[in-house]
Order: structure tokens, then sequence, then C-alpha cells
């Protein structure tokens, strides 16, 4: 199985993490660090080593980061060199983590990344588009 770990800004992780519980129960193998103001990069990149450390015990990491080119994302790809089997995709959505935790079992981690950036683009939606969509069919 896949284990996830999403990495964000502030609170937005452990928020993922708070309504992925609420929407599908509890899930092992997930995991959220958050960058707080007061935290320096470097304390950062050694929680997420740990975590992804942690993690890489019971099968491959999937992490799930906020903000592409951003502090998180940065540490996730310097640590793809200490670990080589990473995947990281940006723009974390609930959707996207929804999609995700309930399609990990039996997947490779490479196909979950492709799963978790579809699944994060299409659950972007406007509700205005459609209503727009629906009036011209």
């Amino acid at each position: 199985m896949v284990n996830l770990l999403l990495v964000s800004h502030g609170d937005l992780a452990d928020g993922m993490l708070s309504a992925m519980h609420l929407i599908v129960g509890e899930q092992e193998g997930v995991v959220a660090i958050s960058l707080k103001e007061t935290d320096s990069i470097d304390e950062l990149e050694t929680r997420v080593d740990a975590a992804i450390e942690e993690l890489s015990v019971s099968g491959s990491v999937l992490l799930l980061v906020d903000l592409f080119g951003a502090s998180p994302f940065n540490i996730c790809v310097k640590l793809i060199a200490k670990h080589p089997d990473l995947q990281v995709v940006t723009g974390i959505n609930l959707p996207m983590l929804l999609e995700t935790v309930m399609q990990r079992e039996g997947q490779p981690v490479e196909e979950l990344a492709k799963i978790a950036s579809e699944a994060g683009r299409n659950g972007i939606r406007s509700l205005q588009e459609l209503m727009d969509q629906a009036a011209q069919a």
C-alpha cells in the first residue's frame, strides 16, 4: 500500500487530514506535516525526512504538497536524492486526497501520483461555468 505524506504551509495539511477523517474515517499510513511561522526550514526538512523514513517501512510514499516551488515543495524535492522512490504531487486539494486515499491499495506509487494529479484537476469546478454549459445544452 502507498503511504501518503501531506506537507503544507500553516495548518492546511492538518486540516486536510481532519477533513479526510471526517469523510472516509481514520486511515493508516497518512501523515500531515505543517510548516509553521516559527519553524526553520531545517526543522521542517528533519520532520519530513523522519516521516518518510517511518512511512517507508510499510510501503512506498507519495508526497502531496501545497504549492509548487515553495519551501515545503523544495524540501521534498531535495529529499528525493535520499529517497529516490518518492513521488511528489503539488496543489493538494480535498478531492485529490480523497481519491488518492481510496485508490492507494494495490497501486504502484507512480500510478497513484497520476491519479492524484487527475483527481486534483477534476475537483476544481466553477458553478457558473457549469450553469452556463447547462443553459447552452
